[in-house]
Order: structure tokens, then C-alpha cells, then sequence
């Protein structure tokens, strides 16, 4: 199966009515074209309050940052301070993200074993503390064929090249009582810092790859080379759930994904199968959880007769307009987000009373899912 970046929800939205960019893609896409705006009426109608898509006339044409954290004029001093908390930590990583794509490559490349190369590449990740990594070789159907908007100096509708044998994929998992507070400015204000972290980390393995005398590329927020969640599934970070997104047997689908392409000679990781499929058919926790209806009730077969289960992005997004910030209910609800007993999880595959057991536990714990309705003590008072 083909991805186009184009056909990403964010690019759409990035669309500005006249332009050449929006004629010819709604032209192949005229079925899009009219849910797209309705979508984004609604992002622009809360602009006043800070809500909505950024202004691409005012940001040179690229995407502008979270157009949910911006605030307005009239907001208190511990408003501010609190929607600046992550502001930082992307500045920071937007920096260091240049650094790496205009250093140069060594010129002195260094002969290391692949099996030696890639513990020393896990070991880097590792000691950044995300313990979340694996490598996989990347084919042209892993990447997107053509670009979407970006923040780097690609052109939108510029074909995506294969130029790199491996991939190295890496999941930082993102703050569990900001997740379980959820759709509030705190499941923001995870996701942000997650973005963030693995895009530099992302940044700063590219400039150790290139000290190494190997060229590398980061593909990460600041701009996707790939649909990394299938990405990370080759790797062998965990699988793909009813919730559209990967599970990890240890942080659940409450990740944010980066990686770094490069020709460095690597080993590859083998897909893990700790039985989720099984799981998600009997679960349902995320579907009966989301407040848009956007995840599926019945599993489909892909091309290559792998089960997955349709996600309705435009639908989530327009909860994401009606709530002015994120929702991420699906990550709350996940059992494997709250955490699962490691011995539950290597018992699970093939085995429904395992699963029966974990799910009876976390329901047990939590009920329908881990909701936090208080605050945390930092933000301003509603």
C-alpha cells in the first residue's frame, strides 16, 4: 500500500483555497474537499480564543506550531506560563534539528561491525532515556511518495526519495498523569514534549551517525519521511492497534514516534506479535472510550491480509475543534498505557483467559478508563 503525505489531515488543512497546491489536490481528491472545509470553519471559528489552524500567510507558507496551544491577549500571566511549559523544550529541538541537517559528513568514515553498530546506536538512544528503539530496513513502500507540508525546506508535492537502507526507530512514551487528564491542555502539553523529545533526540543521533562519516536524515515531526507508525511496527517497537496507532506491551499507544534513515550498516530487529490483534477484537476499550466515534467497530484485511480497523481522522479532529486542544482518550483508555503485568503480557498471545485476566484487572482498577478530572497543581484554575 501507497501513503501520501498529501492525503495526511494536516497537509489538507494547510491547503489555502486558490493556491495551485489546493486546486490540483482537490481536483484528484474532490471528495475531500468538502469535509476538509467544513473542518477547518470550525479550527478558524475559535482563532479569537487561540484555537484553530495557524495562518500560513503569516508564517511564510509553513506550518506555524500547535495551533492549539496558542493563547490570546486576554489570557492571565499563569495562563501564559503555563502554555510556554513546552514551548521550550520545541524551540530547543527546532534548533538542534538545524544543527543536524546542515552538518556536514565526515570525511574519515569509520569501519565498525554492523552487530557492534547497532548496540552502540541503541545504547545512545537508551542513555537520551528512551528505552523504546529498534532498527528495520527501509523500503520504498515504508515511505511516503510524496511530501506533504513541512517545516524543512522540501517542496510540497516533491517525491520522497529511497536513499537509506535503515532505519532507526524510537518511541518516547509521554507523561501518564498528563494523558489521564485528558482531552485538557495537560494530554497537550504530553504530546508537545513528546514531539519534541524524539525529534531531538532524533537531531543529535543524525550528528553522531555523520561524525561516524555516514550521511543520515531524521524523520520526525519537523518533517515525516515516512508514516512512522508502520515504521515502528517493522521495528519491532510493538503493533498496530484498533486505536490507529502502534501499542507498546510496556507504555501502551501513549508514544510519540521519530527515526533516523541512514546507510551506517546496521542489524535489524524482527516484528514482535505479543498477540494484540486478538486482544483489541475482545478489548474495545479505546472504541467504546472515543467521544468522536472515529475508531471502528469491525476489523478490516489489508492487501497483504494483515487485520486492522478504520480510523476516521476527520471526525477526530472535529472533537479536537469542539474541545480547543487534543483529545487522546484512546491512549487513557488503553490497558497496556496504564501499564500491564509483564508476566500477563509474555502469557497473552494464544491465550483469551490471559487476556480476559488483564482486562478484568484494569476494569477492576479503573473502570471505564483512568479519567483524572483535577488538574495538575501548576495549571491556572478553570
Amino acid at each position: 500500500m501507497e501513503y501520501d503525505e498529501r492525503d495526511a489531515l494536516f497537509s489538507r488543512l494547510q491547503l489555502k483555497k486558490g493556491s495551485k497546491e489546493y486546486d490540483n489536490y482537490y481536483s484528484l481528491n474532490p471528495g475531500n474537499e468538502e469535509p476538509d472545509m467544513k473542518l477547518k470553519m470550525k479550527l478558524f471559528s475559535n482563532k479569537s480564543t487561540g484555537k484553530g489552524m495557524p495562518d500560513k500567510e503569516k508564517s511564510g507558507g509553513k506550518p506555524s506550531g500547535n495551533p492549539f496551544m496558542k493563547i490570546g491577549g486576554d489570557t492571565s500571566d499563569h495562563e501564559y506560563a503555563s502554555a510556554q511549559l513546552m514551548q521550550e523544550y520545541q524551540r530547543i529541538a527546532s534548533e538542534v534539528d538545524d544543527q543536524a541537517y546542515n552538518m556536514a559528513v565526515n570525511s574519515r568514515k569509520r569501519e565498525i561491525p554492523a552487530e557492534t553498530m547497532s548496540i552502540l546506536i541503541k545504547e545512545f538512544v537508551k542513555l537520551s532515556g528512551i528505552d523504546v528503539v529498534g532498527i528495520t530496513k527501509v523500503e520504498p513502500g515504508d515511505l511516503y511518495t510524496h511530501r506533504g507540508f513541512n517545516k524543512k525546506s522540501y517542496e510540497y508535492g516533491e517525491k520522497v526519495e529511497h536513499r537509506f537502507e535503515y532505519a532507526i526507530v524510537f518511541a518516547a512514551p509521554l507523561e501518564l498523569d498528563y494523558i489521564n487528564r485528558g482531552p485538557n491542555k495537560e494530554l497537550l502539553m504530553a504530546t508537545m514534549l513528546g514531539y519534541a523529545k524524539s525529534s531531538e533526540l532524533a537531531a543529535r543521533l543524525v550528528m553522531y551517525i555523520k561524525d561516524l562519516g555516514y550521511d543520515a536524515i531524521t524523520d520526525s515531526s519537523t518533517s515525516y519521511e515516512s508514516p512512522l507508525s508502520f515504521l515502528g511496527e517493522k521495528a519491532g517497537l510493538g503493533q498496530m492497534g484498533r486505536c490507529n496507532a502502534v501499542v507498546n506491551p510496556k507504555y501502551g499507544n501513549r508514544t510519540k514516534f521519530a527515526a533516523v534513515h541512514t546507510n551506517l550498516p546496521l542489524v535489524e530487529d524482527e516484528m514482535i506479535d505479543f498477540g494484540l490483534d486478538e486482544f483489541c477484537e475482545i478489548c474495545r476499550c479505546c472504541e467504546d472510550n472515543c467521544p468522536s466515534k472515529a475508531i471502528s467497530h469491525e476489523s478490516s484485511v489489508s492487501e497483504d491480509g494483515r487485520k486492522y480497523w478504520e480510523h476516521d481522522a476527520t471526525s477526530c479532529m472535529e472533537m479536537w475543534a469542539r474541545m480547543g486542544t487534543s483529545c487522546g482518550v484512546c491512549m487513557s483508555a488503553c490497558p497496556f498505557s496504564q501499564g500491564v503485568d509483564e508476566q500477563l503480557v509474555l502469557r497473552m498471545k494464544g491465550d483469551k483467559n490471559v487476556m480476559d485476566e488483564i482486562l478484568e484487572n484494569h476494569r477492576e482498577k479503573y473502570g471505564k478508563r483512568n479519567y483524572e478530572k483535577q488538574p495538575l497543581a501548576f495549571m491556572p484554575k478553570k
